[in-house]
């Protein structure tokens, strides 16, 4: 199993995705990324347009205005 594919297995027990298949899980998923962010990484900037969206499978992010 890749990391993809267990990303997908940790995800699909995930209240959101209930009722969900596998699969369209999957396709969901499909060009997705795995990124490991250190502290204080900036993920989003104020002002940006979201081209993506992410989940956070362990640890938090802090959500702040400049």
């Amino acid at each position: 199993m890749n990391a993809l594919q267990a990303a997908i297995s940790e995800i699909s027990g995930f209240a959101v995705f209930d009722g969900l298949a596998k699969e369209k899980i999957a396709a969901l998923c499909a060009n997705s990324t795995i990124a490991t962010c250190d502290h204080r990484d900036i993920l989003f900037s104020a002002g940006r347009h979201a081209l993506h969206f992410g989940i956070v499978l362990r640890g938090a992010f802090k959500l702040s205005k400049p």
